[in-house]
């Protein structure tokens, strides 16, 4: 994968974003804000009139539905996926890019979510590539190129990272609750944790930043905390044991040499 570029160009022209969700809709907003001329986000089955580009931001299993509908209307099409490939856009007479920023929206963000973020892009034409690149650039992210058949790892890269991180924490909080905590406390009290490990893991890498039991092979008290999520949360005792595996494993790794 070649590496992140960080580009400064002029302003692309007019883009129409369909799909209104919460990517659409901060991408509405953040172009607006940066003086492109944008329109949306739009509907599926809107009339967009005739812009120079259309942004879909719209479910992955939508992508190729929607897409032939602009065929014929505007000369590029892109979407927002991160594991699509470009490939399942059949618009005869448009050329596609990708655009794929990595990074978590809640819907009201402002443009700053963008700011200084890797930025996943892709063009089945010169033109197409550079589009998608330029618009990065408005975007102040900074554009790195990627495969169709790359696209899924890099995507479930970034799934492990932000979604599943979500995922362990509702876990961290039931076990936590098992412990005769109340939920609001529960989060309060792991909020600090789990920023100053994942600050660590940022300045540091993963092997560096690990602590806790497992790392330091105190099987007794990784086994008393095992029979306690048995107890509380048998649910995730799955969960737990792929973790304490994996945890072992990075724990014999050789140690960054500082």
């Amino acid at each position: 994968m070649p590496s992140r570029e960080s580009v400064d160009i002029a302003v692309p022209q007019s883009i129409a974003v369909v799909g209104g969700g919460r990517l659409g809709t901060v991408l509405t907003r953040a172009l607006r804000d940066g003086g492109v001329r944008v329109a949306g986000p739009f509907g599926r089955d809107a009339v967009i009139g005739t812009p120079d580009a259309v942004v879909l931001c719209v479910p992955d299993d939508q992508i190729a539905v929607v897409a032939p509908a602009y065929a014929g209307i505007v000369p590029l099409i892109g979407h927002t996926s991160g594991a699509t490939p470009l490939s399942v856009i059949d618009a005869p007479g448009c050329a596609v890019f990708g655009i794929h920023p990595l990074q978590t929206f809640i819907g009201d963000d402002g443009p700053e979510r963008f700011y200084g973020v890797s930025c996943a892009i892709g063009g089945t034409t010169p033109t197409a590539l550079d589009f998608a690149r330029r618009l990065a650039g408005m975007l102040h992210m900074h554009p790195f190129e990627i495969n169709d058949e790359d696209r899924p790892a890099y995507h479930a890269a970034a799934c492990v990272a932000s979604n599943f991180l979500i995922t362990l924490q509702d876990a961290a909080e039931r076990i936590a609750r098992g412990a005769a905590i109340d939920a609001p406390t529960a989060h309060e009290m792991l909020v600090p944790l789990v920023r100053a490990a994942v600050q660590n893991w940022a300045a540091r890498g993963p092997r560096a930043a690990l602590t806790g039991p497992v790392s330091r092979g105190d099987h007794a008290t990784v086994a008393r905390q095992r029979a306690a999520i048995g107890r509380v949360a048998p649910e995730l005792l799955t969960l737990f044991d792929v973790f304490v595996e994996r945890t072992q494993a990075l724990s014999e790794q050789p140690a960054p040499s500082e």
